[in-house]
């Protein structure tokens, strides 16, 4: 695969390895004190979510572990196949080897990187001019959203590979042989990302570019069809080892076909902030931009000059691959409206499956996807008019100037006359007035680049119209990405207040009362420093993960269903959990009522192993209401399910003497002696690839109290085992490294398919 496409001529004195330095230095110049490690991000989700994942995936590597279980959050839950813990993608081994929290930061921003010189290369092959594909490479890395995804390394992975995947794969069903390897390759660096949306609408484009070629192709339509279907495979085969695993816990997920809604939608003024991105926004407590009602990203921003360029480009279509884009555009910017667009709603009824995912706003990932190579074509479009009249005349920039001034008179006009708050029309006129400032600079830069100006027309004039494109995207909004002193992410020296001992694995957990989890939901601080520290002190979402303090509850993609119903039944009140069912899970510590940041201990909780309970048979229905009733004595009785009943030979309580048990990520090891049969019952979450041993032979797991396990045990002293033992996994891997192997071979020997 030719990485500096020999067509087009290197207008502006771009090259790829030229705009792949450049994009390099305004990176740093960006985040100077994150590249060089002298501080972190840890806005939202990248503190609370993103370094914790790293770091327990970094702890279970440096053990000699793959992280397919995590025994520290929601009692238990599958860990490597989530779709965003990047277990598996190879570029993860830069976190995993370097150390933290720098290599995550460098992990990101190399991503955005890989963003941006993946759509230069992109642009250039489709239109073959470098100056446009300058413009839209920057553009790709630059802007609100790929700014926003930096607190989420799995999303700004996959939108790294996004152009790379798409043009890639079109060489790929053109070429056969070793493009079809090469592509391949780059689909399944994307798939490992677990990223499923920016997976899917990756693939989706395609599918669409695909369908257009094949329409086209008249009789090399079956080789256009193997070759397609040749690419698919190896994809999936490589990437057997994650998508098994996520596909299995995707079918015993909280999600189903009527988990989706039209929450986190964009508004349907929403287009608006395209271009006045300070259009009827909110200012959150931490200083950053969010719309009514939506908080999945702070902006979306390109670039008023590419906006500019790309609505240019959708009144000249005269390729495919520009009515593409533009169908592309428009597609996505009705879904992000939610049900409110009717086709997202439409979509929901028809493919039920479809409800899995989260977020409308999520499809404005192919906006900006598409807005960039848009501006590639009309830049190319302006390029050769500019060379048929010798660049005396200059390209329609004073009419697409004038056109978009007019639209931010009217954008600002609207602000006034019905503001959403009583500073939206200051910020609006302001945020239209900056827009409009660096657009006009954009577009004369780049008339004076394409007509030759002797001052302009050089190196000199190519750099200042990036420089312009990287300013107003830098400018456009609150800052989005804050940062604070690496310390804040350091695993704690002391516990938090009131929490000595602090639970351990295996020994205790801790658990968020609901005043705490509404608090830490809603309290932010421009102070991202002294923000993040007191959610330290209060373990939300996954923090707990950094000091490795096993938690109820936890922040992730993908829950266990019936964790989830016993989860959401143990507060009694606002104020107050069920004492029973909280002893039952080995709540040793709670959130204190006086103080959110500090912790009570409770004397009352069991430990996470118990046996000898009487078992009673009950429906799944029954068994919930039993387990939350005061009356409920979880060290007396076991809730089992009725098909059971047959099986065990337990019908009364036994004492039972538990000598040693021995907690790890992926086993528990219980001896334990009893005068009869006997249950032992574990406070831990059931999932299917946990299995049983007792003394080394197999034995049945039962799904107790609702959500969690017991193995029956015989009388005498025993070794209880529970192993984890995922076979998706094991079969992932076997197909994946099959995959690889064809791969290999579709390289080696030019196999040529079709």
């Amino acid at each position: 695969m030719n990485l500096d496409p020999a067509h087009g001529r290197a207008d502006g004195g771009w090259t790829l390895r030229r705009f792949a330095a450049a994009l390099a230095l305004l990176i740093f110049a960006t985040f100077p004190k994150v590249c060089l490690g002298l501080s972190t991000f840890v806005h939202r989700d990248f503190g609370l979510f993103g370094y914790p994942l790293a770091l327990f995936h970094r702890d279970c590597f440096w053990r000699g572990e793959i992280p397919l279980w995590n025994p520290f959050n929601n009692l238990g839950l599958p860990f490597l196949a989530q779709w965003n813990t990047l277990t598996l993608y190879p570029g993860s081994l830069l976190y995993l080897l370097f150390p933290m929290p720098w290599s995550l930061n460098a992990f990101c921003l190399a991503h955005l990187w890989l963003a941006g010189v993946g759509m230069y290369w992109l642009a250039l092959r489709w239109t073959g001019s470098h100056t446009g594909a300058a413009v839209a490479g920057m553009a790709f890395a630059f802007n609100g959203l790929a700014l926003n995804a930096l607190m989420w390394p799995n999303n700004i992975a996959a939108l790294g590979w996004m152009p790379w995947v798409v043009g890639a794969a079109e060489i790929g069903w053109r070429r056969g042989g070793r493009d079809i390897a090469s592509a391949a390759l780059a689909g399944t660096m994307q798939m490992l990302t677990g990223a499923p949306e920016i997976i899917l609408f990756t693939w989706s484009f395609l599918g669409v570019m695909w369908i257009g070629n094949w329409l086209k192709a008249g009789p090399a339509r079956s080789t256009l069809f193997w070759r397609l279907v040749a690419l698919s495979l190896l994809v999936f085969a490589m990437s057997g080892a994650q998508l098994l695993p996520f596909l299995d816990l995707l079918k015993h997920s909280h999600r189903d076909a009527n988990f989706g809604n039209n929450a986190w939608a964009m508004p349907i003024w929403g287009w608006l902030n395209f271009l006045v991105p300070g259009f009827r926004v909110n200012q959150s407590n931490s200083g950053l931009w969010y719309q009514p009602g939506q908080f999945w990203t702070s902006s979306y921003y390109t670039g008023g000059a590419v906006l500019a360029l790309a609505l240019w480009a959708a009144t000249r279509l005269r390729q495919p691959r520009a009515f593409l884009l533009l169908l592309a555009l428009a597609a996505s910017a009705v879904l992000a409206l939610g049900d409110t667009g009717k086709i997202f709603h439409w979509l929901r009824l028809t493919l039920p499956a479809a409800n899995v995912m989260r977020f409308p706003i999520k499809f404005v990932v192919v906006a900006v996807f598409a807005l960039p190579l848009l501006a590639a074509f009309a830049v190319r479009d302006w390029s050769e008019e500019s060379r048929e009249k010798n660049g005396g005349a200059r390209p329609g920039s004073a009419r697409l100037a004038l056109m978009m001034t007019l639209l931010l008179a009217g954008v600002a006009a609207w602000s006034v006359a019905a503001p959403l708050h009583q500073n939206d029309a200051t910020q609006t006129i302001w945020s239209a007035l900056r827009t409009g400032i660096f657009l006009l600079l954009a577009l004369t830069m780049l008339t004076a680049q394409l007509q030759g100006h002797r001052r302009l027309g050089g190196s000199l004039g190519a750099i200042a119209l990036l420089l312009t494109l990287w300013l107003d995207v830098l400018t456009h909004a609150p800052w989005q990405n804050p940062t604070a002193p690496n310390h804040v992410l350091a695993r704690l020296t002391v516990p938090p207040q009131g929490m000595a001992p602090a639970p351990e694995l295996g020994r205790g957990r801790a658990l968020l009362s609901l005043p705490a989890m509404s608090e830490f939901y809603t309290r932010n601080s421009t102070d991202a420093a002294e923000s993040f520290r007191e959610r330290r002190l209060g373990l939300p979402n996954s923090l707990n993960l950094i000091d490795r303090v096993p938690k109820v509850d936890g922040f992730f993609s993908l829950y266990l269903p019936e964790e989830r119903r016993v989860h959401f039944r143990l507060y009694a009140s606002d104020t107050q959990v069920r004492p029973r069912l909280a002893d039952f899970l080995g709540v040793t510590q709670v959130s204190a009522t006086s103080n959110l940041l500090a912790w009570t201990a409770r004397d009352t909780a069991m430990a996470l192993v118990t046996g000898g309970q009487q078992p009673v048979f009950l429906e799944p229905g029954p068994a919930l209401t039993n387990l939350i009733s005061q009356n409920f004595e979880p060290q007396k009785y076991v809730l089992m399910p009725p098909e059971a009943r047959p099986v065990i030979t337990v019908t009364n309580g036994a004492a039972v003497t538990i000598h040693k048990v021995e907690w790890l990520n992926h086993r528990v090891r219980v001896e334990a002696e009893s005068t009869q049969a006997a249950l032992l019952v574990f406070s831990q979450a059931h999932y299917h690839p946990w299995q049983a041993r007792v003394d080394g032979g197999e034995q049945v797991i039962w799904r107790a109290n609702v959500a969690f396990q017991a193995v029956e045990m015989p009388a005498g002293r025993h070794v209880v085992e529970l192993i984890y033992l995922d076979h998706a996994f094991r079969f992932g891997c076997a197909l994946s490294l099959a995959g690889l192997a064809l791969t290999g071979l579709c390289w080696r020997r030019q196999v040529r398919v079709g």
